[in-house]
């Protein structure tokens, strides 16, 4: 009977650490998303967009955010041939709620994206495969669109 009221006091214990990590953690988040400055986005990306199923699949990827108007994001998103993915490049606008930008492209596909300081990563939904990590390091905080307004 000892043996199982310490075991059961060790997985309490256990439990109130691991719910009391939780918790810090997303106020973490939550204080770090309260000071987000939304023009922080504004330039250009680069990084990785990788298959969850196909962990040899990895894409070179390119972001630039050139205006960021209220909730709303402008940019321009491009990729070269890269084994079986044709080269593409296409305008974009998206949705800014705090860190988390969101952008529904006219193919159906979705970007959920976090931005945390130079470091921008989510999940991209394709209509048809997978979905696929995307991981972007801010390279250049103006674009040369900058000037522009994007819209």
């Amino acid at each position: 009977m000892k043996q199982f009221c310490r075991g059961g006091l060790q997985a309490i214990t256990a439990g109130s650490l691991l719910c009391i990590g939780l918790i810090l953690g997303f106020a973490v988040l939550e204080a770090r998303s309260a000071d987000f400055d939304p023009q922080s986005i504004v330039g250009d990306w680069q990084g990785d967009l990788s298959n969850h199923n196909s962990p040899w699949f990895s894409n070179r990827y390119n972001l630039t955010i050139s205006v960021v108007d209220g909730d709303k994001v402008y940019g321009h998103m491009s990729w070269q041939n890269q084994g079986a993915m044709r080269a593409a490049s296409f305008p974009f606008q998206g949705a800014l709620n705090g860190n988390a930008l969101t952008v529904h492209m006219p193919d159906g596909s979705l970007y959920n994206l976090t931005v945390l300081d130079e470091r921008m990563t989510g999940i991209v939904y394709f209509p048809r495969g997978f979905p696929h990590d995307i991981r972007l390091t801010k390279v250049r905080a103006e674009t040369k669109d900058s000037s522009m307004t994007g819209k």
